[in-house]
């Protein structure tokens, strides 16, 4: 019986040095786990405040886009005014010249009769002396 109860005795020991020691191993696993949990928290905030930088480059960009957009639109619009304005501004411009060469012209000639007649004055007038 005495021998019963050693091997009784020395089996708890075996399971309890066993459970003592699944114990120590189970705490080391969950401080492990601990610090695991520690460093993805880090890292996930880490993360998050490079998304929100990325985030508020991609709309500062975003914004400059846009921006470019809108003067290229304007810029095509400009240069599509200019190509069909600028042949209608030369037209106009080509009838002004023709319309001022044909008013100098008319001055010019008006011009010669005036001094045709001034001649025609001065003779009559040195004529009658």
């Amino acid at each position: 019986m005495e021998e019963y109860k050693n091997d009784q005795k020395a089996k708890r020991d075996d399971m309890n040095k066993q459970i003592k020691s699944q114990k120590e191993e189970i705490t080391m696993k969950q401080k492990l786990i601990n610090a695991k949990n520690e460093q993805l928290r880090e890292t996930e905030f880490t993360y998050e405040q490079q998304l929100q930088q990325l985030t508020n480059d991609y709309d500062a960009e975003q914004k400059k886009k846009n921006e470019l957009d809108d003067e290229l639109t304007k810029v095509k619009t400009d240069l599509v005014e200019c190509e069909t304005s600028f042949p209608k501004e030369i037209k106009d411009l080509k009838k002004r010249i023709a319309d001022s060469k044909k008013s100098t012209e008319e001055y010019e000639e008006k011009t010669r009769q005036l001094a045709d007649e001034l001649k025609q004055l001065k003779a009559q007038q040195a004529s009658t002396k």
